[in-house]
């Protein structure tokens, strides 16, 4: 966006006025900055400087002690270990996504939960598997795929319940589920058999398998999935499919550090 554009819009403004005073923190690599600094650094009134400030603080992104000298908040550290938790999987699990996708010979996904959105990180394909529809940065729906419900499966019901009501549940094949009750059910046994299975719910004559990742900590941060045209994912292997990628996912999870 052009300097004038930035100077035209106020809301625009407030939010580079905002992200100065982040950076000017930042920049004090680990000393707290009081009020008067805080201004000189980003060339800000001292009021204008102080307005914003009380506002990041009341956001958590920024603390103050004391002696009203501010420092960065752990809203941005928890940020922050989203995005390296994202890059760390990614190259984690590109060569186990890329191997599972030739042992199977289906499409194989890396997914990860992004506010109400299913994130897609990654994609492998084989000469034998199907060109799928679903591209790397697309953003889906959680409960019409397996990623989605491998993901929720590991959140709370309330949790669950938020990111259907922001979100909505539309209808893409006959089989999709659009009851939260039922998709809740339906999480249950996710839960239960440790992989989630999309049968034909997000694209008609597609079937896909998923199961997540966990981290060090034990944090579910993604999942990955295998999808295949129904005839080359038939129900009476759907089980034997599913403990491959089940196996998988526990590969790239023991990678990122965490142990059963």
């Amino acid at each position: 966006m052009a300097e004038s554009e930035l100077n035209g819009s106020e809301s625009v403004r407030s939010v580079v006025r905002a992200v100065s005073i982040l950076e000017a923190i930042a920049a004090a690599n680990g000393d707290r900055i009081g009020i008067q600094n805080l201004a000189k650094a980003t060339k800000l009134s001292k009021a204008t400087a102080y307005r914003i400030a009380t506002t990041l603080m009341n956001l958590e992104y920024i603390e103050k002690d004391e002696n009203n000298k501010y420092s960065l908040g752990m809203k941005l550290i928890t940020l922050s270990s989203v995005i390296l938790n994202n890059l760390q999987v990614l190259n984690v699990a590109k060569e186990e996504l890329v191997s599972l996708s030739q042992e199977v010979e289906l499409t194989a996904h890396l997914g990860t939960l992004d506010g109400n959105d299913l994130l897609y990180l990654s994609k492998a394909n084989t000469n034998a598997s199907i060109q799928t529809t679903s591209y790397v940065g697309q953003r889906s729906y959680v409960h019409s795929t397996s990623l989605g419900k491998a993901l929720c499966a590991q959140l709370t019901s309330d949790e669950v319940l938020q990111i259907l009501d922001d979100k909505g549940m539309p209808r893409f094949t006959d089989h999709t589920i659009t009851d939260p009750a039922a998709y809740l059910k339906d999480l249950e046994q996710v839960r239960c058999r440790g992989y989630a299975i999309d049968n034909e719910e997000n694209e008609k004559f597609v079937r896909c398998v998923a199961a997540p990742v966990f981290d060090h900590s034990g944090k579910p941060i993604a999942a990955i999935s295998v999808s295949g045209l129904i005839v080359h994912v038939p129900e009476e292997k759907l089980v034997a499919l599913a403990e491959i990628v089940r196996g998988r996912a526990s590969k790239i999870s023991a990678k990122m550090g965490y142990h059963t």
